[in-house]
């Protein structure tokens, strides 16, 4: 509705113009010019009798009561001279009065003349104008604006998901083909979306039996872990047995949750933080040390809140990033504050640009130096995902004054 009175707004000041010039009063005719008048009266002084003047309005020249010579329409009396708006002046040769001179005879006339055929001709233009416009408003109305407005309410149910929203095709209309377009893409988008649901389906089921099928050797790899870590062995044996059963168990709950997260929907996800003493931590940082690329460490003592089995998942990610992409050996830091509790873990490899290092948490980022490394680029943003959901954050540096990359893990005093 705003559209179409918008449309009205042209041909309603049109046809008010119209109005308008049509009642304007006329302006004040020109104002005798004295200057042009004494001046003419020079002139027929000067050739009087003869008479060789020029004068820019109606004159007339009288003498002994008869009209000597005139411009135009005479002047012969008074009377005349006061209804035409005329002025006059005696005509002195010699010191004696010979005559008289009537000047700007006609000129009232003429201006209200002129302008009444302007005003009739502006009120006219403006007029047709109006009704020009009032007219093409009613055909825009019926042919462009109010299609339009089916198309806008259309669109608006397309958007919200409602693909069986009507729509009036009229070919007629200026918008006639597009809006057999406009069906044709409903039509499309509603293929797509169950083409869409198909797939989600089929790769629903996908996950359900590759889950089904990893548990059968996820299993066996624990159980044959158990039963060698039954049997004697040295220290480092004993503790790499231990390091296979601690993954083979984090692979098997994770292999519950893939369904869930099937469609990298990352809150699919459960995060159920509790209490956790960092001995505990302890464990899981030599749980992820794959390589045993760690230094010797000890953890300052706390409580924190986490959930471990995300914070196993942290771990993994940026050990095995440290050992992918630096291959050295990696330092162990912590401490508090006096909310939080950090771990820090720096490695001595190259690390990256520093204007790659905001975008290593971006999903799907891959920093210059992972060409030919095997990755999806989810890592580091799952890492600073679950370390928010668990109330702290993930920090990434380059190494201050030598070479080397910084994670530093925070997490919240329990």
């Amino acid at each position: 509705m705003r559209r179409f009175v918008a449309l009205l707004v042209a041909p309603a000041v049109l046809l008010l113009g119209a109005v308008a010039v049509w009642l304007a009063p006329a302006p004040a005719a020109p104002r005798f010019d004295v200057v042009e008048a004494n001046d003419f009266l020079a002139q027929v002084r000067a050739t009087w009798p003869r008479i060789e003047a020029t004068y820019p309005g109606d004159w007339t020249i009288v003498a002994g009561g008869s009209v000597v010579a005139s411009s135009g329409d005479p002047i012969v009396a008074d009377l005349e001279a006061a209804r035409r708006g005329a002025f006059g002046f005696d005509i002195v040769v010699d010191g004696r009065v010979v005559g008289r001179a009537w000047l700007g005879s006609g000129q009232q006339q003429q201006w209200a003349t002129a302008w009444g055929s302007a005003r009739r001709l502006g009120a006219g233009v403006l007029g047709l104008a109006g009704v020009g416009a009032a007219a093409w408003a009613a055909w825009a109305w019926a042919r462009l604006l109010r299609p339009f407005r089916r198309l806008e309410q259309f669109a608006a149910d397309v958007g919200a998901g409602r693909l069986d929203a009507p729509l009036r095709v009229d070919r007629g209309q200026a918008f006639g083909a597009f809006t057999s377009s406009f069906d044709l893409m409903r039509t499309e988008l509603a293929a797509a979306r169950e083409a869409a649901a198909k797939a989600e389906e089929s790769k629903r089921d996908l996950v359900a039996q590759l889950s089904h099928d990893l548990r059968t050797p996820v299993a066996t790899i624990l159980a044959n872990a158990e039963l060698l870590a039954l049997k004697e062995g040295d220290a480092v044996q004993q503790q790499r047995l231990d390091a296979i059963a601690e993954r083979a168990r984090l692979v098997d709950s994770l292999i519950d949750e893939l369904s869930a997260a099937s469609d990298d929907r990352l809150d699919a996800l459960p995060v159920v933080p509790e209490e956790l003493p960092t001995p505990h931590i302890v464990s899981l940082l030599r749980a992820a040390d794959a390589t045993g690329a760690l230094e010797p460490f000890q953890l300052a003592e706390a409580i924190v809140f986490a959930d471990p089995k995300r914070l196993a998942q942290i771990l993994d990610n940026l050990l095995g990033n440290a050992a992918k992409y630096a291959g050295t050996r990696v330092v162990v830091d912590s401490g508090t504050t006096a909310e939080s509790w950090w771990l820090r873990l720096t490695d001595a490899g190259p690390g990256v640009r520093d204007e790659e290092v905001a975008s290593l948490v971006v999903k799907r980022f891959r920093g210059s130096n992972a060409a030919g490394i095997p990755g999806s680029g989810l890592g580091l943003y799952t890492s600073a995902w679950l370390a928010e959901r668990m109330g702290g954050d993930l920090t990434l540096a380059n190494a201050d004054g030598c070479a080397g990359f910084v994670a530093q893990l925070t997490l919240p005093l329990a």
